[in-house]
């Protein structure tokens, strides 16, 4: 009977410092999920940022070259129009 009472205990000690355990590391999974969610939510914010700089760059670019070609068939209108050479290419 003493060895029965013994074996309780500990197996009521061993339960609960086992629940105790089992508590602390859902305590911490969800500390672990809502940082995740956390981290999702900024990088889906992020990508939606580098994506509209992306287009807007590629309208810069395109100016830029619409530009160039504007220069370089201005120059071959002066050439026509004159005969010679500007003194610079752009």
């Amino acid at each position: 009977m003493v060895t029965d009472k013994v074996g309780g205990e500990k197996f009521s000690k061993d339960f609960e410092e086992s629940a105790s355990q089992v508590e602390s590391f859902l305590q911490r999974y969800e500390k672990f999920v809502e940082q995740r969610k956390q981290l999702l939510e900024l990088l889906e914010r992020g990508s939606v940022y580098y994506h509209a700089q992306y287009h807007e760059a590629k309208i810069v670019v395109n100016v830029s070259n619409q530009r160039h070609l504007d220069i370089q068939y201005g120059l071959y209108i002066l050439r026509k129009l004159f005969g010679k050479k500007p003194m610079r290419d752009c």
